[in-house]
């Protein structure tokens, strides 16, 4: 039998839980983001750095040894700023879908009545 009351509690719940998954989504969205820009104007720092290093360079092979060192830095420091940013989407996912399990609650697939008739 169909109880307004319990109805009225369950979408309540998911009201609830709706506003706190998109506040979790929010701030998990908000740290990614710092963790991008912070990462891109370091990375930004350190090309100005070479170019400078660049202009005051007599040699073609400390030019090359320059721009290899820095290609090799800059190379570790996206792969690791990537597995970062990874993880933190990882961690978001987690968290953020978290609030809906509970008033869902999960019932069985049999249990729920058939729109249309088999044929």
């Amino acid at each position: 039998m169909f109880n307004c009351a319990d109805a009225n509690k369950t979408s309540k719940e998911a009201l609830e839980a709706a506003v706190k998954g998109h506040s979790a989504s929010t701030k998990g969205l908000q740290a990614i983001a710092t963790e991008a820009t912070e990462y891109s104007k370091t990375s930004f720092e350190e090309s100005i750095a070479l170019v400078q290093k660049l202009s005051g360079v007599r040699s073609a092979e400390a030019a090359f040894e320059l721009q290899t060192n820095y290609v090799k830095a800059s190379f570790e420091g996206f792969f690791a700023e990537a597995t970062t940013i990874g993880e933190m989407y990882a961690d978001l996912a987690k968290y953020a879908d978290g609030p809906y399990e509970a008033p869902m609650p999960r019932r069985p697939l049999l249990s729920r009545p058939r729109l249309r008739p088999d044929r």
